[in-house]
């Protein structure tokens, strides 16, 4: 009924039929629009979300993440670091960084393997990232010009840089809550520093680089809280 009142008074064009034949719902956006001066509905709900450009995904490795309790290894969860294989060998074979610093979409996805609540897992994953995102943002803070000196400028962005880390890793504590086995949670991060986590529901964390880093190298680093996840991500990754 909507759509008939759009045509009624004069006889339709060749071109409107073909339209109304192909997507009545099309003229109807396309109308309301004539009449509001809005763009498009496509446009305002693009105008509220993030867009990002999907990338070719490619799994580097895997490996389980063990603890200690009374003298046995019990398996907690399998950790995965899926790459943009095109964006990460640009980085690597150009600027020799490790993956953590290469500018190239990741999605990092933690299967569980038994239960945890959400403050055991949340404490476990605070204690791997605190000294890596301080340690990050003390080497940015203290970076050096090519004259060789200290720039005021830069301490203060690093600054701020980590506190943007530091409020990501909070809103992460609001994201999760108890995980039982066979539970996912996934985090995508981009190229533009942001974060989004799924664990059951879908949020976006507060963007950070530096986060990203931290969150990357926890399982990829010398001192990564799974050496079979290190070893297999790493493999995974010079193959590339």
């Amino acid at each position: 009924p909507r759509l008939g009142r759009l045509i009624t008074h004069k006889p339709p064009v060749p071109c409107l039929v073909i339209m109304v034949a192909q997507s009545a719902q099309s003229v109807v956006r396309f109308a309301r629009s004539s009449r509001t001066g809005i763009a498009g509905a496509a446009r305002s709900e693009a105008g509220r979300r993030r867009v990002h450009v999907h990338a070719a995904l490619q799994r580097a490795g895997s490996g389980i993440r063990k603890k200690q309790i009374a003298f046995l290894g019990v398996d907690v969860y399998r950790v995965a670091l899926d790459v943009d294989a095109d964006a990460w060998r640009a980085e690597r074979d150009s600027k020799g960084v490790s993956v953590d610093e290469a500018a190239c979409k990741k999605v990092l996805t933690i299967d569980m393997l038994r239960d945890v609540d959400a403050k055991t897992f949340f404490s476990a994953l605070e204690e791997a990232l605190d000294p890596r995102i301080r340690g990050i943002a003390t080497n940015m803070a203290t970076a050096e010009n090519d004259e060789g000196n200290f720039m005021a400028a830069t301490a203060e962005a690093a600054e701020v840089a980590e506190e943007a880390a530091f409020d990501a890793l909070s809103d992460l504590r609001s994201s999760l809550g108890d995980l039982k086995k066979g539970d996912q949670v996934k985090l995508t991060l981009e190229t533009d520093g942001a974060v989004t986590v799924e664990a059951g529901t879908t949020d976006d964390l507060t963007a950070s680089t530096v986060f990203q880093r931290a969150l990357v190298a926890t399982f990829t680093d010398e001192k990564a809280v799974s050496e079979e996840a290190r070893a297999s991500i790493n493999k995974g990754l010079d193959a590339m």
